[in-house]
């Protein structure tokens, strides 16, 4: 009988609650204990090329984790689920998503609000909806997260789910969202070398806040909700040129044609524009396409 793989990396999921402080859990994988007690008719094997609350996530963990899932064995496995933390979940499944869209196995990537130990967790349903979801025998890659008890709707795609909102830590959907035309054969000789610059647009926004190291190789600016930009990006986008940086502002409607003067000047002047996609996905792709090496295409 085949196995599932499981790859714990951390975050609430694989955490313990003492005395109210919250951190990783290096002596068992608590949820798979749960998920046994009622169900001994899967197989598993764990194992966890890293252990963090993923808020501490970095590139390099990202590595590790691509690595893992394309050397999974195929003849041994019939799938795999990823332990994860929820406070970046939206961003590795993006990243997933797009090294994995053709994996021969299914990778779902699973999350919990709570340590799966608390009677209010959805840690065990998270769970066990991803084991479904390994049975059922799809391919590619997809993210389980129960917002709310009694939610039928619990699984995205990887380039449409985007992050929580803080107040209610619900999973949101941007239905329709687009792919990246990108397709990678063997991801995991990917290293991310060469870093994406992540910048939020806001009031006042003053570029030399910015300081770009040489490792940067992209500068991404997030607009506000309408495609806008303040008119001190402007300034950004030099700062940009004169390092032979390109800069690219995400996101706009797809098929839109009229932008506000701000923006419509920042886009004539070189800022590059990404349509219908998410933060997450975009900052993920262009990690990807930094990185990318000959053969691995």
């Amino acid at each position: 009988m085949k196995k599932i793989l499981v790859i714990r990396t951390g975050g609430t999921i694989g955490s313990r609650d003492e005395a109210g402080i919250i951190s990783t859990d290096t002596e068992s994988c608590q949820v798979l204990d749960m998920f046994l007690e009622k169900d001994q008719r899967e197989s598993f094997e764990v194992i966890t090329p890293y252990l963090i609350l993923s808020e501490n996530l970095r590139p390099s963990h990202w590595e590790k984790l691509i690595k893992v899932v394309a050397q999974a064995d195929g003849e041994v496995f019939k799938g795999i689920i990823i332990l994860h933390g929820s406070d970046t979940l939206s961003y590795t499944s993006a990243m997933m998503g797009l090294c994995f869209r053709n994996h021969k196995l299914p990778v779902v990537i699973t999350a919990s609000d709570l340590v799966p130990t608390n009677e209010k967790s959805n840690a065990l349903f998270n769970f066990t909806e991803a084991v479904r979801i390994v049975n059922s025998k799809k391919t590619g890659v997809y993210t389980v997260f129960r917002n709310k008890p009694g939610d039928t709707d619990n699984i995205f795609l990887p380039q449409e789910i985007t992050e929580a909102d803080r107040f209610t830590d619900c999973f949101r959907r941007v239905s329709g969202a687009d792919y990246p035309d990108i397709c990678l054969s063997h991801p995991e000789n990917i290293c991310f070398e060469k870093k994406v610059r992540m910048v939020f647009s806001y009031p006042g926004m003053n570029p030399e806040d910015f300081a770009f190291g040489e490792d940067t190789g992209a500068v991404l600016l997030v607009s506000y909700h309408s495609g806008t930009a303040p008119d001190t990006a402007m300034k950004l986008l030099r700062n940009c040129k004169d390092r032979g940086i390109p800069l690219y502002i995400c996101s706009f409607k797809k098929g839109q044609k009229s932008f506000y003067e701000t923006t419509g000047s920042f886009i004539a002047k070189g800022a590059v524009p990404l349509y219908n996609i998410t933060n997450e996905t975009a900052y993920a792709a262009l990690m990807i396409r930094l990185n990318m090496r000959g053969g691995n295409i």
